[in-house]
This record gives C-alpha cells, structure tokens and sequence, in this order.
C-alpha cells in the first residue's frame, strides 16, 4: 500500500513530470493525486462517500495517522489547529477538478485513477496555452 503522508509514487512523479503542461497544472495535478489517495483512505476508514470527507475527518485523520505526526515531529512541526485547517483547504480544493475528471470519464470519484487525473490536467493546460 502507498504511504499516505507520500505526495506521489516515484511512478506517479514521473507521470507528472512527463506530462505537456504547465509548472502550475503539474502542481495542481499532484495536490489532486495527493488529495483523492487521502480522501480515498478516510472514505474507507470512516464508511462514508469521498464526497462527505471534510475538515472535521481530515483532522481525524492527522490526528490519528502515526506516519504523519512522526513526519512533521521529524521535521519539529506539530499538527495544530491552523496546519489542520491548511492542509485541510488543499485537499478540499481537489475536489471540484476531481469531480470534473469523474464526469468527464463518466464515473464517481472512487473510480478515477492516476492516468485519468494526469490526462484532464495535461488537456485543461493544453487548451488555456491553445487560447492564448
């Protein structure tokens, strides 16, 4: 299983790396990424939607990933409350592209997979420089 306090596999990095798109599209690729394997686990953890994942589980979540408080301690950060409610905002950001990718290949969000993700970002990057 991918670690989730990971942003990306060295697989996906490379995926996004590959991609023709901007430095800012392969950013907000990765937070999507990121996001939905995040969103994905709390979803499965707490028996709810990837739609009824919000701040109050996402700070469940940091509260009681060992992986994560080890990470920030290692870098001597503790998860307060305004780093809860930042990270917080960025994986809930990902949701409306997620959703547009979901029904852009016809499906529900626990259904769209990296390829999908990387393929929306690289085709939305595309058109904005086509319409310059």
């Amino acid at each position: 299983m991918i670690n989730p306090t990971d942003l990306l596999t060295p697989e996906e990095s490379a995926q996004v790396d590959g991609a023709l798109m901007t430095s800012k599209d392969r950013f907000s690729t990765r937070v999507a990424i990121y996001a939905l394997r995040i969103m994905k686990q709390i979803a499965t953890t707490a028996a709810i939607q990837i739609d009824g994942v919000g701040p109050k589980e996402l700070g469940e979540f940091l509260d009681n990933d060992a992986a994560a408080q080890e990470s920030m301690a290692a870098q001597s950060m503790e998860i307060d409350g305004d780093f809860k409610q930042f990270w917080s905002q960025i994986i809930l950001s990902a949701r409306k592209p997620l959703r547009a990718i979901a029904q852009a290949n016809q499906t529900g969000l626990d259904s769209i997979d990296t390829t999908q993700i990387i393929s929306w970002f690289e085709a939305q990057s595309k058109a904005a420089l086509d319409n310059k």
